[in-house]
């Protein structure tokens, strides 16, 4: 009588021991996420033992969730919240998944991905303001300080724009370096720089340059959004070789980083 009590009460709640598997990638490479912890939970509220269940990838970054409630859909989450199922986190018993896995935290923020490895990228210099020699209109703006070794961002690596008003804003000017270099209007005093960079700014003499803009290659930026939830990632190729300022339009403050320039 215990027996088919409980055979019934399983049949009532749907929870009879079924599986579900799938695949875990990483959705910028295509390369399998090994040995990462999977967590499911029922999404209709069932207060049973397969509400929640867990899994593991294996080498291959496959997995198996074992024990699913039938007509049941369940989130999936990565433990490491900086593994971010964007293009999709839901499965149901007798199914087949492949999730695709992004590297990047909630929140705002710039941060270097380098396979696997997240670091955060904080700014670097102040940004400063020169009048160009004997122009009363025309200004140049340069870091007020250069880094011995500016963040990289190599070719097969990212740049990762965290939130949407981070990857909205954010300019990249090429930083240029120039000889000595005199500025000031024909009001201001005389001032002598030595040999630094400047932001988007060639210079040919103190009086004559070129301002200089760069563009990202879009096809190597990769973007996604769920909700209020955004990152873009910017690969060390999209622009050409070189040392870049990265800011906000009207910013006091920039960071300088080089890329398609291997990591140190």
């Amino acid at each position: 009588m215990r027996t088919l009590l409980f055979s019934t009460l399983l049949l009532a709640t749907g929870c009879a021991e079924k599986t579900a598997s799938g695949t875990l990638t990483d959705g910028l490479t295509g390369k399998p996420i090994a040995e990462m912890r999977l967590i499911a939970t029922a999404q209709d509220g069932t207060a049973t033992s397969c509400s929640v269940l867990e899994a593991r990838t294996d080498a291959a970054g496959a997995f198996t969730f074992k024990g699913l409630c039938a007509d049941v859909s369940y989130q999936v989450k990565p433990e490491n919240e900086n593994v971010w199922l964007a293009d999709g986190d839901t499965l149901k018993a007798d199914a087949t998944a492949s999730f695709k896995g992004y590297r990047a935290p909630d929140g705002r923020g710039m941060y270097r991905l380098i396979g696997d490895e997240l670091a955060i990228v904080k700014t670097n210099a102040d940004i400063q303001t020169e009048s160009i020699l004997n122009n009363d209109t025309e200004t140049v703006t340069y870091p007020s300080v250069i880094p011995t070794k500016p963040v990289a961002i190599p070719a097969d690596g990212y740049l990762v724009l965290v939130g949407q008003e981070t990857a909205d804003s954010m300019q990249f000017v090429p930083l240029i370096a120039s000889t000595d270099r005199q500025f000031g209007s024909t009001k201001s005093t005389l001032v002598k720089m030595k040999p630094w960079s400047y932001i988007g700014v060639e210079f040919k003499s103190d009086t004559e340059f070129e301002r200089k803009s760069a563009s990202l290659d879009e096809g190597k930026v990769v973007a996604r959004t769920v909700g209020d939830r955004h990152a873009s990632w910017i690969r060390g190729d999209a622009l050409p070789a070189g040392r870049y300022v990265v800011h906000k339009e009207g910013s006091t403050r920039t960071t300088i980083l080089e890329f398609g320039k291997p990591a140190e």
